[in-house]
C-alpha cells in the first residue's frame, strides 16, 4: 500500500467515526488504532473547520475535543505559516497533488508554538473524492530545534572567520542569528566597566518589522545589578530564557515590550573563563517554552565570541603599547637632539602593525 494509499484508508477510518455512530466491530477496533496513533490525525472539513481528531493531535494542541472541532484550521497554524499552508491544502483539494508534506508551526492553546510535520491527503466517500482533508501531524519541535542549535554554532564561527572589527562582526552576528532563529529584535549590551553597568551599544531589528517604543526605551536605558533581563545574563555567567517578559512586571521594559507584541526572550553571555563582555538579548513575538538544546548551544556560541573579543582585546593594547613606546622614543630622541624623523618613522610603522 502506498503512503497515499495509506493516508486515505486513515481519512476512510475517521469519517466511518464521524458518519457512523455504531460502527461495525472490525472497523472500531481499527478505528482505536487511529485513536491511539503516536501521530497527530484530523480531519478539515471544506471550510477548515476541524471535523474530527484523534488523541494525540488534541493532546498536542492542547484541546479537548469538544474545543478543537470548535475550532478552524486558522486557530492553530502559525499566522505566519498559514498562507503557504494554505495555497498546499488548495492542491490538494483541487486534485491538483494527491497528498502534500509541510514543516510548518502549530499555535497551541496556550498560545505556544510547535514545529510539526504534516501530511495531507485527500478524503474520498463511496469511491467520490470529497473536500474533506485527512491531516497527519508529527512534533518535530526537539529535533529541529537540536539542528538549529548547531547550525548557530556553525554560523557564528563562520562570522568570526570572516571577521572584521569586533562592533562589525557583533552587528553580523546578531542579525545572522536573529534571522536564523526567527526572531525579532537583538540588542548587544556591553558591560561598562568603570560604571558597573551595562550599556546598548548595537541593535538589530527583522527587516520587516518595527517596535517603535521598545527599541527607543531600549537605546536609552542602563542596567545596574538586579535591573532588568540581560542583567539575570550578567548575574549567572549562563544563557537564558524567558518564556513571556509581559507576564512580569519585574522588567523595566515590560510594558513597551506587550505594547509593541514582544513575548519570549533569549540572552548569551559573552565571556571567557576569565572575562565578562556583555550580552547577546534577542527577543520574540510568540511565547516560546525554553528550550534545551538552543540554551546548551548558545553556551558554546558565547564563548566563541569571548574569546574572539578577547583577541581583539589583547591585539589593541599590544597596538597602543607600541604607540606609546614609539612616543616615548622619539620625545626621547628630539630631547636629546637626534633627528625627530627617527622617531616619526618608528611611531608610523608601531601604527601600521
Amino acid at each position: 500500500m502506498s503512503s497515499v494509499q495509506t493516508t486515505r484508508f486513515l481519512a476512510g477510518i475517521l469519517l466511518i467515526r464521524v458518519c457512523m455512530p455504531d460502527p461495525m466491530e472490525e472497523v472500531s477496533r481499527l478505528a482505536s488504532s487511529v485513536e491511539k496513533a503516536r501521530v497527530g490525525m484530523g480531519l478539515l472539513a471544506p471550510g477548515d473547520r476541524w471535523l474530527d481528531a484523534n488523541e494525540t493531535l488534541c493532546e498536542l494542541l492542547g484541546y479537548a475535543r469538544e474545543e478543537l472541532l470548535a475550532r478552524t484550521r486558522a486557530d492553530t497554524t502559525h499566522p505566519d505559516d498559514l498562507e503557504t499552508e494554505t495555497s498546499e491544502f488548495t492542491r490538494v483539494r483541487m486534485g491538483e497533488v494527491a497528498a502534500t508534506h509541510l514543516e510548518e508551526r502549530y499555535r497551541l492553546k496556550n498560545g505556544n508554538s510547535v514545529w510539526v510535520i504534516v501530511t495531507v491527503a485527500g478524503t474520498e466517500s463511496a469511491g467520490t473524492p470529497s473536500h474533506d482533508l485527512l491531516v497527519i501531524a508529527q512534533d518535530i519541535t526537539a529535533r529541529r530545534e537540536s539542528q538549529r542549535g548547531l547550525s548557530v554554532q556553525h554560523l557564528v564561527s563562520q562570522i568570526i572567520a570572516r571577521s572584521g572589527s569586533p562592533g562589525e562582526t557583533l552587528e553580523t552576528v546578531l542579525a545572522e542569528v536573529g534571522r536564523t532563529l526567527r526572531w525579532s529584535h537583538a540588542t548587544y549590551w556591553e558591560l561598562d566597566r568603570p560604571s558597573d553597568v551595562l550599556r546598548p551599544v548595537r541593535a538589530w531589528t527583522a527587516p520587516d518589522r518595527s517596535f517603535g517604543e521598545f527599541e527607543r526605551k531600549t537605546k536609552t536605558i542602563v542596567f545596574r545589578r538586579g535591573e532588568g533581563f540581560p542583567e539575570r545574563v550578567w548575574n549567572t555567567g549562563r544563557p537564558y530564557w524567558e518564556s513571556d517578559v509581559t507576564s512580569s512586571a519585574v522588567y523595566p521594559r515590560s510594558a513597551e515590550a506587550s505594547a509593541e507584541g514582544l513575548h519570549s526572550a533569549f540572552g548569551i553571555p559573552v565571556r571567557t573563563s576569565e572575562r565578562f563582555f556583555g550580552v547577546l538579548e534577542f527577543f520574540g513575538e510568540d511565547v516560546l517554552p525554553p528550550n534545551g538544546a538552543l540554551l546548551n548551544a548558545a553556551e558554546g556560541v558565547g564563548f566563541q565570541l569571548g574569546e574572539f573579543l578577547e583577541r581583539a582585546r589583547a591585539a589593541a593594547a599590544e597596538h597602543d603599547s607600541e604607540v606609546r613606546k614609539a612616543s616615548i622614543l622619539e620625545t626621547a630622541l628630539e630631547r636629546g637632539g637626534a633627528s625627530p624623523s627617527i622617531g616619526a618613522r618608528l611611531k608610523t610603522r608601531c601604527s601600521s602593525t
